[in-house]
């Protein structure tokens, strides 16, 4: 009895653990070189994005991995809305690198969106719907 009280106890106060995850393929474009590691912070809305607080950061070592400057990776989430913040962390410091100007060092990216020009986006500008069914997810990284 016990035992099954605590399974109870254990599937209502974790919910994310009792839903099924959806794979999608994440398509990086345009990576200068296969030092270090992709970054990818995950994010489920506007305020989590602007904060800086992501609901899970994912590394996906690059040595052996890349093609062309393109690198694939299959991810596994809960169906819902999400929007990734890629860097290219390529001394595997597990931070982005700033200049002294406070420009960024290493690569970023976007989940289905190529940011053009200097201001931060906004998280629907990089949101995107997972559900069942195949979802491919591109990004190409950008260098200042």
């Amino acid at each position: 009895m016990k035992a099954i009280l605590g399974l109870l106890l254990l599937l209502v106060c974790d919910p994310l653990s009792a839903q099924d995850e959806l794979t999608f393929t994440l398509e990086v474009s345009n990576l200068r070189n296969e030092d270090g590691s992709v970054l990818v912070s995950v994010f489920r809305d506007q305020r989590g994005f602007k904060a800086g607080d992501p609901v899970e950061t994912i590394r996906i070592p690059k040595r052996g991995k890349l093609k062309n400057g393109r690198l694939t990776s299959e991810i596994s989430l809960p169906a819902g809305t999400y929007g990734l913040a890629l860097v290219d962390d390529e001394d595997d410091n597990g931070d982005m690198d700033y200049n002294w100007l406070g420009m960024p060092k290493e690569g970023f990216g976007f989940s289905d969106y190529y940011l053009s020009g200097l201001s931060r986006p906004v998280f629907s500008d990089f949101s995107f719907e997972l559900k069942a069914g195949k979802k491919v997810v591109e990004t190409k990284f950008r260098y200042l």
